[in-house]
């Protein structure tokens, strides 16, 4: 068991759901790191909106060894988490959950595309969050991989379709076909 002391959640989203969720799942994670100067000590997650002028539906960030203003001593985790209060849902995105090689050059390759649809401002949060969590994990040595998009994008879907099986939630909205572009 992980120790979650170290946590901190800010929720200016307004979603207690995704909180929930994230704090049991991270009950299984080291969340606090007291000698570890070099990374951080803590993790903070911050839910807000994006500013008003955004043209983005979503966005997120995990920051390593970030120093709060006012606070230079204090170093931390900080993932970094930004919803669109504009945006009009469902929205569908299509995100690279791996590569493959092309059978004709032995250099090129192809993503593989996965379509996600999310249907509220709590799902887009979720699959953000998970995104964040994959590099916050990987980062800390929690979960084996590189830290590669392509991996954090899996994670995230996968923690999105945790999220709304646990929540009652339908799970279809998360198209399981896969698609490919040239790369």
């Amino acid at each position: 068991m992980g120790a979650t002391s170290g946590l901190t959640i800010i929720d200016r989203l307004d979603v207690p759901q995704v909180v929930k969720f994230t704090q049991g799942f991270l009950a299984d994670y080291r969340t606090t790191f007291p000698r570890n100067r070099k990374l951080g000590r803590s993790l903070t997650i911050e839910l807000k909106t994006m500013r008003r002028d955004a043209k983005r539906e979503l966005s997120g960030r995990c920051l390593y060894n970030y120093k709060p203003k006012g606070e230079p001593a204090a170093r931390m985790f900080l993932i970094r988490v930004r919803v669109n209060s504009k945006n009009r849902y469902p929205v569908t995105h299509l995100y690279p959950v791996g590569t493959e090689a092309v059978e004709d050059d032995s250099s090129a390759y192809r993503y593989l595309m996965e379509s996600v649809r999310m249907t509220s401002e709590r799902e887009v949060t979720a699959f953000v969050v998970g995104h964040e969590l994959y590099h916050f994990l990987r980062k800390t040595g929690q979960v084996g991989g590189q830290n590669r998009q392509t991996q954090a994008n899996k994670f995230g879907i996968k923690f999105l379709r945790d999220f709304r099986q646990k929540n009652g939630m339908a799970a279809t909205a998360v198209v399981g076909t896969c698609c490919c572009r040239e790369v």
